[in-house]
């Protein structure tokens, strides 16, 4: 495989980690918000604890796909020598299906 094929890989998975990052943000806005009310509910509270868990593995996730990118980047490395990535997590400790855009 060539390199500029090797970036072009690394760059779209740093495309959907970054896209997956917005996401969980936006889940984590949207729980904090229900959770604002003068008196939380223990399932409003699990949804904000739930939501913050979500962001940060997309940070991480993130985070992950930036170190692919300045790797291949800074050196000529091979797909072997990738660290590959971790899937997804449900939130029952199920990976998540692929899923297809619209």
């Amino acid at each position: 495989m060539n390199r500029q094929r090797l970036l072009a890989m690394v760059r779209e998975d740093l495309q959907l980690a970054d896209k997956h990052l917005q996401d969980a943000s936006d889940f984590l806005d949207r729980a904090i918000q229900v959770n604002r009310n003068p008196f939380p509910t223990k399932n409003t509270q699990e949804g904000v604890k739930l939501a913050a868990q979500s962001y940060r593995r997309a940070i991480d996730e993130r985070a992950a796909a930036l170190s692919r990118v300045a790797d291949v980047m800074a050196n000529d490395i091979s797909l072997r020598s990738l660290k590959p990535r971790r899937p997804r997590m449900a939130q029952n400790g199920e990976p998540n299906p692929l899923k297809q855009s619209a």
